[in-house]
């Protein structure tokens, strides 16, 4: 890589980098998990750099590259090598308490793949068809575990939210 091209990069990380880890505990529910995120997301950036460079599209490839990157590591583990979610009783999240906390402590309480699909959906905002393209799963797949996440999110939440 060129030396304004890696002056540029380097400004990119600089600039980008908090937000893209607030992106990756998003999914991964664990700052540590998602600094490794960050960190290959930017990996896989940076090799494709040349492109991406003046373009304001760098950004979105980053984040779409960190959901693949999620995604498949997901897939690939089959869910088996993921710690259980923590037995969270109803009740536990008051709605006086601080939201982002409790959406960080129900996102937590949910099975990786429906986190990855409810955070995609509601933290990023993303339509259901993009969420299966980058998933990899079919649109029905998508809009069901939406459902399931919602549904676990209302009980652990003791039926007090209308989401």
């Amino acid at each position: 890589m060129r030396h304004a091209s890696r002056e540029a990069f380097d400004r990119f990380v600089s600039d980008r980098q908090a937000a893209l880890q607030r992106r990756a505990f998003a999914l991964t529910a664990d700052w540590h998990a998602a600094q490794d995120l960050t960190q290959e997301a930017l990996e896989a950036t940076y090799r494709g750099w040349g492109r991406l460079q003046h373009s304001e599209a760098a950004y979105a490839y980053t984040v779409t590259c960190m959901v693949r990157i999620w995604s498949k590591s997901i897939r690939k583990a089959k869910l088996e090598a993921f710690a259980e979610p923590p037995d969270v009783a109803a009740g536990d999240f008051s709605p006086a308490a601080d939201n982002r906390m409790d959406l960080q402590r129900l996102l937590r309480a949910l099975p990786p793949g429906q986190r990855l699909i409810v955070t995609l959906r509601y933290v990023f905002d993303m339509p259901i068809s993009q969420i299966a393209d980058l998933v990899g799963c079919s649109e029905g797949t998508v809009k069901s575990q939406t459902s399931k996440g919602l549904t676990r999110i209302r009980e652990l939440m003791g039926g007090k939210v209308d989401l």
